[in-house]
């Protein structure tokens, strides 16, 4: 079947520190969960999140020495909340334990990624927002 995890290890290490970062990042975590559940026919969905979850928790392992600077842009780490995705998303066929550990994982992912993106010599204020 498909390698989630061999999609996102290749799809996030060809994501360059560039502005669009964010939305390209998203659309690696989001386009490996996908093709994981059309690999399925569908049939898949809560498997699929709890492998990408997995990849997401483990890739964190990667940037834990990490710390976000002071000069961040605040607005750019404003990402709606895990216990907000909890409360307010339903999937069919997902259990909410399933879709909150999805949700916190893909947040904290993300929060190290832009600060990794940062850390490559990314300017944090030049950041591209997904408004």
């Amino acid at each position: 079947m498909f390698d989630v995890e061999g999609y996102l290890a290749e799809c996030t290490a060809r994501v360059p520190s560039v502005p669009t970062h964010v939305p390209m990042d998203a659309l690696c975590v989001s386009t490996s969960q996908r093709l994981c559940d059309i690999a399925y026919e569908l049939r898949q969905t809560e498997a699929c999140l709890l492998r990408v979850s997995a990849w997401l928790e483990g890739d964190l392992q990667t940037y834990a020495d990490l710390t976000v600077p002071e000069s961040i842009n605040p607005p750019l780490m404003e990402l709606p909340s895990p216990q907000e995705l909890c409360i307010t998303q339903r999937l069919p066929n997902v259990s909410q334990a399933v879709l909150c550990r999805y949700a916190e994982a893909l947040a904290d992912w993300n929060k190290r990624r832009v600060v990794f993106h940062i850390q490559r010599g990314l300017n944090p204020n030049e950041q591209w927002s997904l408004q």
